[in-house]
């Protein structure tokens, strides 16, 4: 779950990484929202929970999304690639300060580490 401080303004920005709203709770109008967002199509995927509850104090969130090419991401949000070995990633930071970085495989060996491949 992250904090932010409008959800409209967070739907826009997480769009734009390919998040669609699956749906916006409020125990009455005005009151805070609580929105899920998700990423993917059914099964395989990443949703997101967007929280306009809590405060300005509310710590930042970090999330790491694993995606297959990070470059159209990168282009998308005008984002420097970074090469760190065995995977390219950027770092974003959406509107009420959570940290995202987004990263796929560069093909370089990853010593001791082993992923499952995309058809299982």
């Amino acid at each position: 779950m992250l904090h932010v401080s409008d959800a409209p303004e967070a739907l826009a920005w997480y769009g734009r990484l390919g998040f669609e709203e699956e749906w916006t709770h409020r125990y009455e109008e005005g009151f805070p929202a609580f929105v899920s967002v998700r990423r993917g199509g059914p099964g395989p995927g990443v949703r997101l929970f967007l929280s306009e509850h809590g405060g300005e104090d509310e710590p930042v969130g970090v999330v790491y999304l694993r995606v297959t090419d990070v470059r159209p991401v990168a282009k998308a949000f005008d984002a420097e690639i970074h090469d760190v070995g065995p995977r390219y990633e950027i770092g974003l930071v959406d509107p009420h300060g959570n940290r995202i970085t987004v990263g796929s495989p560069s093909g370089a060996e990853l010593s001791g580490y082993t992923f499952p491949d995309s058809a299982g």
